[in-house]
């Protein structure tokens, strides 16, 4: 049997690397959709993906509930019980699969006319094409995704999702050469992700020997819905900016939006990386009451998360404006430079980001009733602010509203899980908030006021440059940790020397 050690490097490993490809994929394909279809097109196959995410989406709110479940018999390792937790989840996916499929059709009829800047046809067309996924995801997919995830084998969907990313990339370049329609490509790019759940489901059958039909007796899923209602106002939250964009803009708004969106999403994603596969972990160390454990682990990861998140994300903060000054070069029928947007947005991802190590410890040991409240105020909030100031502030507006509900969210949950989970001090959630805010301010008003004067004209100025500003960045957040979280630092440092130092001489 693996170290849990081993096992979260191949997890953390295989994450990061498909976290990479998901941003040169995110780099690639809406470029050369924008630069051969126009903004206003992109725009519509961003708005309808975020409308179809309202319910594709919900996976990732059972999903927790049913690993936080799987956790406690794998500890055990009953395997009886571990089919009967699957085939329940599974039967309920098909469920949710059938209210995903009435959902397509309403929005067929109704999408074409919350925005008519296409034909019907055309628009139900792209609906159809980019929802065949996700169907297919939630009839021959997702639970033996769960079960690999539960499993700490997130490696092997993270390798097929890499394989499907990159010949996505190369069906969308091939299409574009040969003039195919925009359909046409999307479809393409449909049929390449198909690939993931056809192995996940070949690799747990065939490889896992996990068989549904072997299952004897009878098991309901708990708190399914406690789950399911956390999600579905994160989903909610999630969308809020372009279905208010949509319904109060234009599909060029969306367009400019997902352009910075997928910048902060694939910084987002990236830092993830680093703590996909942990919730296993966590929850295997709940499951068999190892409490001093989790707590020194946590403490040492902790600093790690935070450390990371705020240097990347501090450093795009810096960085995006100019990046995108590039990547839009020669595109003309939008604004697309939006230096206060560009700030918030980045600024969001940061919060969101933090929050998520305090959000997967919580949901690793199954509190989802008792968080759930919290993720409704989150959505509430986004949505009130979002339409009260799109109207005067466009893309501010909405970027405000997010900001502002991602930070109460993560103050909860900071609070949540030092309280409940790993009994500490409150002083410590209200340091690393001081930290966090100390070091946004000293960061983006020192470093980017210093070095503003550099306008790079080209993709490697423009790394140069990023290097300059990751130094500056990492010696400015290293500075304040090192005053503020001194102790941290030095159990963190002490840790990684016995693991990289010792253990590997």
């Amino acid at each position: 049997m693996e170290s849990r050690g081993r096992v979260a490097f191949k997890n953390i490993s295989a994450n990061f690397i498909l976290q990479l490809v998901v941003i040169i994929s995110g780099f690639i394909v809406p470029k050369l959709l924008i630069t051969n279809y126009g903004s206003d097109s992109y725009g519509l196959v961003s708005s309808i993906t975020q409308f179809l995410s309202l319910i594709a989406l919900l996976e990732a709110g059972i999903g927790p509930v049913i690993k936080a479940k799987l956790y406690k018999y794998m500890a055990k390792n009953d395997k009886n019980k571990i089919l009967l937790i699957l085939k329940d989840a599974d039967s309920f996916f098909k469920r949710i699969g059938l209210i995903f499929l009435i959902y397509i059709i309403i929005l067929c009829i109704i999408f074409p006319y919350i925005n008519n800047e296409f034909d019907f046809a055309f628009t139900t067309a792209m609906i159809l094409v980019i929802a065949i996924g996700t169907l297919f995801e939630y009839f021959f997919g997702i639970v033996y995704n769960i079960y690999l995830q539960a499993d700490k084998k997130y490696y092997v969907t993270s390798n097929v999702q890499i394989v499907c990313y990159v010949l996505n990339i190369l069906l969308v370049v091939l299409l574009i050469n040969l003039d195919a329609s925009i359909i046409t490509v999307k479809f393409a790019s449909t049929l390449a992700f198909l690939i993931r759940p056809l192995f996940q489901s070949y690799y747990v059958r065939k490889k896992l020997n996990i068989h549904f039909k072997d299952a004897k007796g009878s098991y309901k899923i708990e708190n399914k819905f406690d789950g399911l209602s956390q999600h579905i106002a994160y989903v909610i939250y999630s969308n809020t900016d372009v279905t208010v964009l949509t319904i109060f803009a234009n599909l060029t708004t969306v367009a400019i939006y997902s352009v910075y969106n997928m910048v902060a999403n694939s910084i987002r994603n990236v830092i993830s990386s680093f703590i996909n596969g942990m919730d296993s972990i966590f929850g295997d160390m709940f499951a068999r009451g190892e409490r001093e454990s989790l707590k020194r682990s946590f403490d040492i990861y902790e600093f790690l998360y935070y450390f990371v998140s705020t240097v990347i994300f501090l450093t795009t903060m810096i960085l995006i404006v100019p990046f995108v000054k590039i990547y839009t070069k020669g595109i003309t029928d939008a604004n697309y430079i939006q230096p206060l947007f560009a700030f918030l947005i980045i600024l969001s991802g940061l919060i969101a980001c933090a929050r998520t190590i305090y959000s997967t410890l919580v949901y690793s040991i199954g509190h989802f009733k008792q968080t759930n409240m919290i993720s409704w105020v989150e959505a509430i909030t986004n949505i009130l602010l979002s339409i009260i100031l799109v109207v005067k502030l466009g893309l501010v507006g909405v970027a405000i509203g997010t900001a502002v509900s991602a930070f109460i969210r993560l103050v909860y949950f900071m609070f949540y899980s030092s309280k409940n989970v790993l009994n500490r001090s409150f002083k410590s959630c209200l340091k690393w908030l001081f930290v966090l805010i100390l070091e946004v301010v000293l960061c983006y008003l020192f470093i980017n006021s210093n070095f503003n004067i550099i306008t790079p004209t080209n993709y490697l100025e423009w790394i140069l440059y990023a290097v300059v500003v990751l130094l500056g960045v990492t010696i400015v957040t290293l500075f304040i940790n090192i005053i503020f979280n001194f102790s941290q630092a030095k159990e963190t440092l002490d840790f990684l020397k016995k693991k990289f130092g010792k253990d590997n001489s």
